[in-house]
């Protein structure tokens, strides 16, 4: 890509994360606004990169400015994200400017990030992408396959291997985790609704929502107005 340099994120970043995040929950509209991504721990928690925890991701930039991110993040089974799994496996966000799109860069840095986990010896990685999202297409083309059992959720997973797609109980299960646990963490996920991410390349995010509060919108959309946190 001419004129292009990518580098490793670091947490000095965080504004570039914010502007990537709000991209992402925003590709199908202007719903949420900066201060949303800031605010609400659903957005915040993909926005800060904890490399003490093991978070890491890159980005390209050309003439100084932002023009793709990949990152993974670490987050803890008590701030979980919408693609958690389990605690060693990090999830993945990735955002491309919208002028960038469909030149290849997403899958390069998607490649670039894959590389990096293998060489820190990172096992698995997930995400969440929602159904009829043309990501989806993008992360199976990488090889993340859909976990069993989580498929309303739109939670995906890169084992690095290429085999069958597991189910999330047995991806738990490799964490070592008690029953009890894993039983509230799979009751906690079943509450929650997926929300779509960018369209072409972004990262998904879910939100906790009341019984009845949603209505959808053109392309499987949610209506932002009646979201709240549950």
């Amino acid at each position: 890509m001419s004129g292009a340099t990518t580098r490793l994120l670091t947490a000095a970043d965080q504004g570039l994360l914010r502007i990537a995040t709000l991209g992402n929950v925003n590709w199908v509209g202007e719903r949420f606004t900066m201060s949303d991504v800031v605010d609400r721990p659903e957005f915040a928690h993909y926005t800060r990169l904890d490399i003490g925890r093991g978070d890491f991701g890159f980005v390209t930039e050309r003439d100084g400015k932002a023009i793709g991110a990949v990152w993974a993040v670490f987050l803890p089974v008590e701030d979980a994200g919408f693609g958690f799994v389990d605690t060693q496996t990090p999830e993945l966000s990735l955002w491309v400017d919208a002028d960038e799109r469909g030149r290849g860069l997403g899958r390069r840095l998607l490649q670039l990030l894959k590389d990096e986990a293998r060489r820190r010896g990172i096992r698995t990685i997930s995400l969440s992408v929602e159904a009829g999202n043309f990501a989806k297409r993008l992360y199976e083309a990488a090889g993340f396959l859909d976990v069993r059992g989580r498929e309303r959720d739109g939670v995906m997973i890169w084992t690095g291997r290429g085999h069958g797609a597991p189910s999330f109980r047995s991806l738990i299960g490799t964490a070592g985790r008690h029953v009890a646990e894993e039983d509230a963490l799979l009751s906690r996920l079943g509450r929650r609704m997926l929300m779509p991410c960018d369209l072409r390349v972004g990262t998904t995010f879910r939100m906790a929502l009341a019984p009845g509060s949603i209505s959808r919108l053109p392309r499987g959309g949610y209506e932002s107005g009646s979201i709240r946190r549950s």
